[in-house]
């Protein structure tokens, strides 16, 4: 071979060795521009489906078995053996049965049986623990047949009651209600009637009462003065006096 020959060899070999990586290259970006049908196979074939298998299957159901069963059961059933036993049986003989009336005359009375007339009052000659008579109010003002049918502060004198069941020839006649009295007094300033009571320092004039009216047991002849009430001259009180307990 001839240089020249040989020149011409190295020039188109030169220019070949130039254009073949060129080729190579187009081809490549050839072929991505023909044959690029986008094959990408990775079709986004996601199969992570989100199979979430936990449907939330709380089985927790509260099954709390503690069902309050409180054993206390309070056996305090008050034990008390405090039994009241009051043996008082109230042994009081009055056991309230109805006095037998039937043997106490029409006329007298006494608190079991008074008396039938109900305008009438039981009167008391002879004192209580015996049997009154029967009275009716008197007819004028200012009499009576004890103090109780005079106003408060005064005295019934001079009143005659035949006693029970007594046979007496003087007609039952009413007193006259009096002041009981009251100013103090020494043993002469009393009037008729009245008696000056001896009270310490403060002697005060009262009234003298008819039996079985009293201020203290020596007007009772032996029985006792009860209900009494005496006021001094220099207390503001009014006296009244008691009947006698036979």
């Amino acid at each position: 071979m001839t240089n020249t020959k040989k020149q011409v060899l190295l020039i188109v070999l030169a220019v070949l060795f130039v254009l073949l990586p060129a080729c190579s290259e187009d081809s490549r970006s050839g072929g991505d521009a023909g044959a690029d049908t986008d094959t990408d196979v990775d079709s986004d074939t996601e199969t992570d489906t989100d199979t979430d298998t936990d449907a939330d299957t709380d089985t927790d159901v509260d099954t709390d078995t503690d069902s309050d069963t409180d054993s206390d059961t309070d056996t305090d059933t008050d034990t008390d053996t405090d039994t009241d036993t009051d043996t008082d049986t109230d042994t009081d003989t009055d056991t309230d049965t109805d006095a037998d009336c039937s043997e106490v005359s029409e006329y007298c009375c006494n608190e079991d049986c008074p008396c039938a007339s109900l305008t009438a009052k039981c009167v008391y000659p002879q004192g209580i623990g015996t049997d009154g008579v029967c009275k009716e109010p008197p007819a004028s003002a200012g009499q009576c047949w004890s103090s109780g049918d005079c106003d408060f502060g005064e005295l019934c004198h001079g009143f005659n009651v035949c006693p029970c069941d007594y046979d007496c020839y003087v007609a039952d006649s009413p007193g006259t209600c009096i002041s009981v009295g009251g100013t103090c007094c020494d043993p002469e300033t009393c009037g008729e009637g009245y008696e000056c009571m001896e009270l310490g320092a403060d002697d005060t004039c009262h009234a003298i009462p008819d039996f079985a009216e009293c201020w203290d047991d020596a007007d009772c002849t032996g029985g006792t003065c009860e209900g009494e009430m005496i006021c001094n001259c220099m207390v503001d009180c009014m006296s009244s006096p008691g009947i006698c307990d036979i």
